[in-house]
């Protein structure tokens, strides 16, 4: 349902065309995270969620995948320019 969205996302991961937020940074500290785990969460993935931001209008979206042994989502919202931003990286 959300392949066009997920190509997009996972194109610009493989370009190094994307931001993270310093709270995404900060989680994934705190879930022993690296950018690479993060990269394989987009590219393996799948979007579980899609989501409006109430305050800036702004399409985002939750890929979840397995690592090795924990699940993870990856919130990455798609700014008005069309850039990929990652919003935030947990573990459950």
């Amino acid at each position: 349902m959300y392949d066009r969205i997920l190509n997009i996302i996972r194109s610009a991961v493989r370009k190094s065309e994307y931001d993270i937020t310093k709270h995404a940074k900060l989680e994934m500290n705190k879930d022993g995270l690296t950018i690479l785990d993060l990269e394989q969460i987009i590219l393996k993935g799948q979007i579980v969620q899609h989501q409006k931001d109430s305050r800036t209008g702004e399409n985002k979206y939750l890929i979840q995948a397995a690592l090795s042994e924990v699940k993870a989502i990856a919130v990455v919202k798609i700014t008005l320019t069309g850039y990929p931003v990652v919003i935030t990286v947990y573990c459950f």
